[in-house]
């Protein structure tokens, strides 16, 4: 294939990943998809289904972000990453002292 597919038309994700697609494409791809298009980065739920999923469709992906965004919003926590226990203090912090700033916490 030497011509880039629409980003609609990607049969997979090794597809998607072969080609440069715009800032503008994803955002409209990501609106018509009803995934969430503000934030900096994926969440980590996301990346580790990306992993663990290779070779899966792009719809297949967009299926897996609304469960994943879905889960968020009904509380379900994702556990705490070993790489990531600044997060974990964080919670514990908050959970302790409700009333807390995040200047308290850089502090102790």
């Amino acid at each position: 294939m030497t011509e880039r597919p629409d980003i609609d038309a990607c049969p997979d994700s090794a597809t998607f990943r072969q080609w440069y697609y715009l800032k503008e494409e994803l955002v409209a791809f990501a609106r018509a998809n009803k995934i969430k298009t503000a934030g900096g980065k994926f969440s980590i739920p996301f990346m580790e289904w990306m992993k663990a999923n290779a070779g899966k469709t792009l719809a297949d992906a967009v299926v897996a972000a609304k469960q994943i965004d879905a889960d968020k919003r009904a509380g379900r926590k994702q556990p705490d990453q070993p790489h990531n226990q600044y997060n974990a203090y964080t919670r514990a912090y908050f959970a302790h002292v409700p009333d807390g700033s995040q200047n308290q916490l850089r502090q102790l």
